[in-house]
């Protein structure tokens, strides 16, 4: 389970709550890992978007796929679910 704690800037996480957070980060991106083959896994924490801590977990090839200027802004819902539920079961195994 991920906390849904109002911390505006990470740096203000209480500390057994930051490390909750990389465990669970580390896990999806195994799964990303698995599922996707990307060459690595990028972690971002930007905070500008939303007044919260969280985590960007992205499948990467090169540095500019961390680049929020590069991210579909119109993706397929459906797509979207079928890629969550296969996820899902890539972090159950």
């Amino acid at each position: 389970m991920v906390p849904r704690a109002e911390v505006d800037h990470w740096t203000d996480l209480e500390t057994d709550l930051a490390a909750h957070l990389m465990g669970v980060a580390q896990r999806v991106a195994q799964a990303q890992m698995k599922l996707l083959a990307p060459t690595r896994v990028g972690l971002m924490i930007a905070g500008f978007e939303v007044p919260h801590t969280h985590l960007h977990v992205v499948p990467i090839d090169h540095m500019e796929h961390l680049d929020f200027a590069q991210a579909d802004t119109e993706p397929d819902g459906d797509d979207l679910d079928a890629l969550a539920a296969q996820l899902s079961e890539a972090m159950k195994s």
